[in-house]
């Protein structure tokens, strides 16, 4: 059996320059509501037979317009929320030096087990997000399963289904406001089908 996903990063937050991880369950912006509206459009043309949602008020935000145009229930999947970010929470969000870039710099050099703080390594996002998409891929769906979570999540989902991992994280690029990825999961095994085309996002901003 092979199942389609549309995987979607929330819209933009009332402060996007800011670090928002699960610590925070921060609202979208006005730009944000209107992203959401937007993208809905787009997700009810593939017609998904699901809809799930992070737990977090900006997933929710993002997924009620899509709901709407859908005519479907949103699943909350509480292990879809954003990275715990630690002593980050509230900071800017793209750092040239400190605490991020170096998490990130020894991610990219394998050792994703490193976790500062109270924040969560690549390894626990890596198994929470793939636990989800697992379970959800052996279930029985008449169509696709359109789902909506954050950035960074994403980010760890899409390189470990693209078969970089970490290494890959830059050339990758950046996960942006209601960027929709398509993976497939077929015989135990999955694939990143396309990168999306944003025209709905705003440049800049995005793990």
């Amino acid at each position: 059996m092979t199942t389609r996903f549309y995987l979607l990063r929330h819209a933009e937050t009332a402060t996007p320059a800011l670090f928002h991880g699960a610590e925070s369950d921060i609202h979208l912006s006005d730009h944000g509501h209107s992203q959401a509206v937007a993208v809905a459009s787009y997700i009810q043309a593939l017609k998904p037979a699901l809809l799930v949602s992070s737990p977090m008020l900006r997933a929710r935000q993002t997924a009620a317009p899509i709901a709407k145009a859908c005519g479907l229930t949103p699943r909350i999947e509480n292990d879809l929320h954003e990275r715990k970010v630690g002593s980050l929470q509230g900071s800017p969000s793209r750092p040239e030096t400190g605490l991020w870039p170096d998490t990130l710099a020894r991610w990219i050099a394998g050792d994703t087990a490193h976790a500062p703080d109270t924040s969560e390594s690549w390894d626990q996002v890596h198994e929470r997000a793939m636990r989800v998409l697992n379970r959800l891929a052996s279930e029985t769906h008449n169509g696709p399963i359109a789902l909506v979570a954050h950035g960074l999540l994403l980010k760890v989902a899409l390189l470990t289904i693209s078969g970089d991992g970490p290494s890959g994280w830059k050339a990758f690029g950046p996960i942006l406001n209601t960027a929709v990825f398509q993976v497939e999961h077929a015989s135990g095994n999955w694939k990143l089908i396309a990168k999306p085309d944003t025209p709905l996002s705003r440049p800049g901003g995005g793990p």
